[in-house]
């Protein structure tokens, strides 16, 4: 269904490929507490279905169960695997994309680069998150969207919207996309376009009924699917919030959707002084970019294209819903990839311009980005980990109180089956009296306790903006002993054992 001819294409497969390589020699070594999450399902073959990305588990099920058919490879690195090779299509798909908006030679390619070169892509190309599927989908649909403009016929419409709905059933954030895309055939008024758009949008509550039905066994009721396709709001795992703190929150996502922006940078000489070569590197081919920009033409008129005007709605829809739930920069995963094909449209002779800005936001990425994280440890959670591991056959089980317990737990329950119940959190709680009376049951019962909760590093992140830890006001009727120290991208951590006063 898709075709591209001589050279062109081979230059487009070989830097999709290339790209595809980077982003499997260098996974992300930190992975984050839903990654453990879904590989442990993934493995026990549980959970396959979640509602807010239905056909991710079920997705990555086959696919290591296929593998595994020929070789034995760890599920995780699997599922960030496939992740890799789908960021690599959606990096492919995107070239022919442009080329269709007419787009070509070194602009198509550069701007193929420049996507593939983003924090968006290249963080959830190297780990196991659900975004890069749904990208790669509601992209396809972009692409018979755009064909459609030039090929009239239903059938072309049909796959935009097939390939648009799917993305939605990878993740319901792809709705905004789907709609964008919707509002531009109803624009056409032509009823037929319209129909055999909407019609494949089908199968998303099909498959909802089906999954609810067969695979959860529940009554199909309208309250049943219902609390099904909304349950992370419903169990408060996902909500609505507005504030200053939500505009803030946003923008730094929509900076950290191109470039990689933590506290950890100014740590980064502790492990080598090679990193910040890179980030001046990086600086100075960045600055040569905003010395273009002079240069570049802009196609205002442009904007009346359908072509255009449909992929801004989708940003302009995107990040308001992204600043109603709390700047969530994993709302904007889409926003690089959307901008790409809106200003590929909306500018002309910007290829020196996007040549630098593309080479400096690849450099930069991984220097600060895609290198650290694989090669260091972000924080203490995979030491805590491995301990709480190494402890598990122990008679007498110490008890950790732990600054992040789902992310250890999940990947505790990964690596051994078990689900480790001497695992307690010290900062999110209801009650801390229930947590106080755990740590001095285990006290009372001669079992060891241990904590990372006290006196942590404090660099500055999306987690220490959003995340209190009040444990040392908290639990300041206890005495502590440090027992090992973890140094990391993000500081020294200590851990400490936890004693009566």
């Amino acid at each position: 269904m898709i075709k591209i001819n001589g050279l062109k294409g081979s230059a487009l497969a070989i830097l999709a490929l290339s790209f595809c390589l980077l982003y499997l020699l260098f996974p992300i070594s930190n992975n984050s507490i839903d990654a453990w999450g879904f590989a442990k399902y993934v493995k026990n073959g549980e959970s396959l279905f979640l509602s807010h990305h239905l056909f991710y588990n079920a997705a990555g099920f086959v696919w290591v169960k296929l593998i595994n058919l020929f070789f034995c490879i760890d599920t995780l690195k699997l599922l960030i695997a496939l992740n890799a090779l789908f960021a690599a299509a959606t990096l492919y798909i995107l070239g022919l994309t442009l080329r269709l908006l007419g787009v070509e030679g070194k602009r198509s390619i550069l701007w193929v680069a420049f996507l593939g070169s983003s924090w968006a892509i290249m963080r959830y190309a190297t780990e196991n998150e659900t975004y890069i599927f749904p990208l790669f989908f509601s992209l396809l649909g972009s692409y018979y969207f755009l064909k459609s403009l030039k090929d009239n016929r239903l059938h072309v419409l049909f796959l935009s919207g097939l390939f648009a709905a799917t993305a939605c059933l990878f993740h319901q954030i792809m709705f905004f996309w789907w709609l964008s895309l919707l509002i531009g055939v109803a624009s056409r008024r032509k009823v037929k376009s319209f129909v055999w758009f909407v019609l494949p949008a089908i199968i998303v509550p099909v498959s909802y009924l089906l999954v609810l039905a067969f695979y959860n066994s529940q009554p199909i009721s309208f309250e049943s699917l219902t609390r099904f396709v909304f349950r992370d709001y419903y169990s408060g795992a996902a909500g609505i919030s507005t504030g200053l703190s939500s505009f803030m929150l946003l923008g730094i996502g929509i900076v950290r959707s191109f470039f990689q922006v933590h506290g950890y940078i100014i740590n980064l000489s502790h492990f080598s002084p090679l990193f910040y070569i890179g980030i001046l590197l990086s600086i100075i081919l960045l600055l040569c970019a905003v010395f273009q920009i002079r240069k570049i033409s802009w196609g205002w008129i442009n904007v009346k294209e359908q072509a255009l005007w449909v992929h801004l709605l989708a940003i302009i829809l995107q990040l308001i819903f992204a600043l109603l739930s709390d700047g969530n920069a994993e709302f904007l995963v889409m926003i690089p990839l959307l901008t790409v094909i809106v200003l590929a449209q909306l500018i002309s002779n910007e290829i020196r311009f996007v040549r630098f800005l593309a080479l400096g936001m690849l450099i930069w990425n991984l220097s600060v980005g895609l290198l650290p994280l694989h090669f260091y440890n972000l924080d203490d959670s995979n030491i805590l980990s491995a301990q709480v591991i190494k402890n598990q056959n122990e008679a007498k089980q110490p008890l950790y109180v732990l600054f992040s317990r789902p992310r250890i737990e999940n990947e505790v329950e990964y690596h051994t089956g078990v689900y480790p119940k001497n695992l307690i959190t010290g900062i999110q709680y209801d009650d801390v009296n229930i947590v106080k009376a755990r740590v001095n049951e285990a006290l009372e019962n001669g079992l060891p306790v241990f904590t990372d909760c006290y006196n942590r590093p404090r660099t500055i992140s999306r987690e220490t903006l959003v995340v209190q830890n009040k444990y040392e006001t908290q639990f300041s009727e206890y005495h502590y002993q440090k027992v090992d120290s973890i140094e990391s991208l993000t500081g020294k951590y200590y851990i400490y054992s936890i004693t009566k006063k």
